[in-house]
């Protein structure tokens, strides 16, 4: 079964019957019995809550020389549980943010906008979703789109507390906007919050009110 559609076809054609159902418990494989029951409008269900596919709009974090890409910086999670999703797949497309929600004490900011789905608006592939973030391929559409010059990713310990620059467009130009870094976190089991940085170019500060959280 691919589909949440071909779940529910089958549990109706089970007409109630016990069928087995092969879930993943703590990490294992097993095979429990369920009894289907017939709804008010005549639907037999199993009880279960089933999503077969998930969507957002995220930031693309780095793009290496062989088109490897970083994205998001922590994890896909269900909405429901909190828990990461296992997926199989999943795909870039292209977007169009059209607002930014401002984030307050105990709850983060957001963007809104469009996805485009279709041949042309599709930018690579998935691999993994994981607590880091998801990681995959772009494809060549998407690498024409990429200009300037490489960069040299530094190693998390040659990270310091101090005077820092980022580099953004926001402003229709690309240029260096300085930040301060303010703590780093070297514990290994912290990888996606290591920093904690304050903007301090009153420029961008101009530009813009604040950071937005991904």
């Amino acid at each position: 079964m691919n589909t949440k559609e071909d779940l529910i076809n089958a549990v109706n054609e089970s007409k109630g019957r016990d069928s087995v159902v092969s879930v993943r418990r703590g990490g294992e494989e097993v095979e429990v019995s369920v009894k289907p029951v017939a709804s008010a409008d005549g639907q037999y269900k199993l009880g279960a809550w089933v999503r077969d596919d998930t969507q957002g709009i995220g930031t693309i974090t780095y793009i290496d020389m062989n088109g490897n890409f970083g994205a998001l910086g922590h994890g896909i999670s269900d909405s429901d549980t909190g828990n990461l999703v296992e997926s199989a797949e999943g795909a870039l497309y292209t977007t169009e943010i059209m607002g930014i929600e401002k984030g307050t004490i105990g709850k983060p900011g957001m963007l809104s906008g469009v996805i485009y789905y279709g041949p042309q608006s599709h930018m690579g592939d998935i691999k993994a979703n994981t607590d880091e973030g998801i990681f995959g391929t772009v494809n060549q559409q998407f690498k024409k789109q990429i200009s300037g010059e490489p960069l040299e990713i530094a190693c998390r310990q040659d990270v310091k507390p101090g005077a820092a620059y980022i580099r953004s467009d926001v402003s229709g130009e690309l240029k260096d906007y300085e930040i301060e870094i303010q703590k780093v976190d070297y514990n290994s089991s912290h990888k996606n919050k290591s920093m904690v940085i304050k903007v301090t170019d009153p420029e961008l500060i101009a530009l813009r009110e604040g950071l937005c959280r991904g």
